[in-house]
């Protein structure tokens, strides 16, 4: 399904939701979100989208027409990729102020390598 139809965010109502539609025609036009979204990523068959709502990662089955957006759990910010399977996700959380761990970088380590 991701193949032939493009997710967006428009704020066209008057606030950020997203929408689906056919593309390169832009037919069959649907919004997804009804409370606000944004971030829109497609599972890789194109059967799931994810987006965020109110700081929660909400997942859609695109495969039916009559599914309900599912709320899956709270995000620390807007910032995450989903795997390819929708299974996992990696997110972007901000470190604890007390958080300190020293950063090493390592310049040319190919040669330190041999």
């Amino acid at each position: 399904m991701a193949s032939r139809y493009i997710a967006y965010t428009s704020n066209e109502s008057g606030r950020d939701e997203v929408y689906v539609e056919r593309f390169p025609s832009h037919a069959e036009r649907r919004q997804l979100s009804s409370s606000g979204g944004d971030h829109p990523l497609w599972r890789s068959d194109g059967r799931e989208i994810f987006y965020v709502s109110h700081s929660e990662l909400v997942s859609l089955d695109m495969a039916s027409k009559t599914a309900t957006p599912k709320s899956l759990f709270r995000l620390p910010g807007n910032t995450y990729d989903v795997a390819r399977d929708g299974q996992r996700f990696i997110v972007d959380r901000p470190l604890d102020d007390n958080y300190s761990s020293p950063l090493t970088f390592v310049s040319n380590w190919m040669a330190e390598r041999k």
